[in-house]
């Protein structure tokens, strides 16, 4: 059974709030890898740290899909955003990135 290309337009991961740390979301990055269908992303407020945001960025960097990225309410630094900056560059596809501070 595949994915029909109309509902791809709708596919949004939403795990926002869930306070997922570093850990979780460096596994998270490690299967985003091999799922290609989705194409709204939602990890604001996980606590995020520069690890795992260079991380989360190597993974969906392959994805040619990828059109909204929410990080919001995490504590991102400049090093944080220098590989946001670099994601965005390289992307075809997105047009939304979050970034709202709590």
């Amino acid at each position: 059974m595949g994915v029909d290309e109309d509902d791809l337009e709708q596919r949004y991961l939403n795990l926002a709030n869930y306070g997922l740390g570093s850990d979780r979301i460096l596994a998270l990055s490690r299967a985003l890898k091999s799922i290609s269908f989705i194409n709204r992303l939602n990890l604001s407020n996980n606590r995020l740290t520069n690890d795992s945001v260079s991380a989360l960025c190597a993974s969906i960097g392959r994805k040619d899909r990828l059109v909204e990225l929410n990080l919001s309410g995490n504590k991102l630094n400049h090093l944080s955003c220098d590989d946001l900056k670099n994601y965005v560059k390289g992307s075809v596809t997105i047009q939304k990135v979050g970034l709202f501070a709590t």
